[in-house]
């Protein structure tokens, strides 16, 4: 699932199942476990995320 974001902010994604969340050109930024939480500054205007139930929210 392609998800939009904003270049440099921070976003945590949880997931239900192993998400692996990337950039569109397919550069790797990080494997979520389930239901543990996961960081990361975004690095393009959107991210792909590979479980569809993933929750992907801004970090303040």
């Amino acid at each position: 699932m392609t998800v939009p974001t904003i270049r440099e902010r921070i976003y945590e994604v949880v997931a239900t199942q192993t998400c692996t969340v990337t950039t569109p050109d397919g550069l790797l930024v990080c494997v979520a476990e389930p239901g543990v939480p996961v960081s990361f500054v975004a690095p393009a205007s959107s991210v792909e995320l590979s479980d569809d139930t993933a929750c992907l929210t801004p970090a303040f």
